[in-house]
């Protein structure tokens, strides 16, 4: 392979190590990769390309490729839903995006009725809908379709809910070290697979995003966390604003709990405890879509 093509050889490892994983979040990457490999005889383990050094960026890459394109058969399968909660922290009803109607102002609160609508407003709505027409979009300087933005938001709420566990137990390290603390989860896609940390809301990246959140987040009480989003092929990368609902009280109260003793706890105790309040508290969490 080398001597034949010593160019293409070259390039291989970053292709593979870092081009391609970071290339699939995109939902016409990972269809057309599909078709490709379809026509690819899959590498031997114990041949030449088994002991070369690029084997293990292949099996990386392909380990990427499977889950993403598993999550689009999921997707399509289930006619490529897209659960939304009512901005009405009152109502929450979770329903498919389509049955919302949008603040025809900020084009970002969303309702399931007018009755809704009007509460919010009142509750708070009108004082944040004017920053939510100032804010900065993510979405749209990222040059994606609608179907692309509602696959990488799947992407997403699939890793949340794979990953749940240590998506906690970061946030409760954090809430120990700093109680009350409003904090933001970040997915960080720029790697390929998904790189989960929590920090202060005033320190990330989406702070300039995130500002006309603020003040719902304090009212929500804990039931809605600040989550962002990094993606990216190369330069520019994006960050995209997704608060996302506590799947119950019971869960918000837990993990308050947990994180006021977790100082006085072992490593094994505070994962028991996490992996216990997650299991009581399992369901399909609902989410909430920014979009400009």
């Amino acid at each position: 392979m080398q001597a034949a093509h010593p160019e293409i050889t070259k390039q291989l490892p970053d292709l593979l190590r870092d081009v391609l994983p970071r290339a699939l979040v995109y939902y016409p990457v990972i269809v057309e990769m599909k078709q490709a490999l379809a026509n690819v005889e899959p590498p031997s383990s114990d041949g030449e390309f088994a002991r070369s050094g690029l084997y293990a960026c292949w099996s990386d890459m392909k380990a990427i490729f499977e889950l993403r394109a598993a999550t689009i058969t999921l997707w399509e399968t289930e006619g490529r839903p897209s659960p939304l909660s009512c901005y009405n922290l009152e109502c929450a009803k979770v329903l498919n995006r389509d049955k919302f109607r949008r603040c025809s102002a900020c084009q970002t609160a969303a309702y399931c009725s007018q009755a809704c609508q009007r509460v919010d407003w009142t509750d708070g709505h009108r004082e944040d809908c004017r920053l939510h027409q100032e804010a900065p979009r993510a979405f749209p300087r990222a040059g994606l379709c609608h179907r692309d933005k509602l696959f990488i938001r799947m992407i997403v709420h699939m890793d949340y809910r794979r990953l749940r566990v240590l998506v906690t137990m970061e946030m409760v390290r954090f809430m120990a070290e700093n109680p009350d603390t409003p904090l933001v989860v970040n997915f960080d896609y720029t790697r390929g697979t998904p790189d989960i940390s929590v920090f202060p809301i005033s320190t990330s990246n989406g702070s300039e995003i995130l500002s006309p959140y603020l003040r719902r987040l304090a009212r929500a009480g804990g039931r809605l966390v600040a989550h962002t989003i990094r993606f990216g092929c190369g330069i520019p990368t994006f960050n995209v604003v997704w608060p996302l609902c506590a799947p119950t009280l019971e869960f918000n109260d837990g993990l308050k709990q947990i994180a006021r003793e977790a100082k006085g706890l072992e490593e094994a105790e505070l994962k028991s405890r996490v992996v216990k309040l997650t299991e009581r508290t399992n369901r399909k969490d609902t989410e909430e879509g920014y979009y400009g």
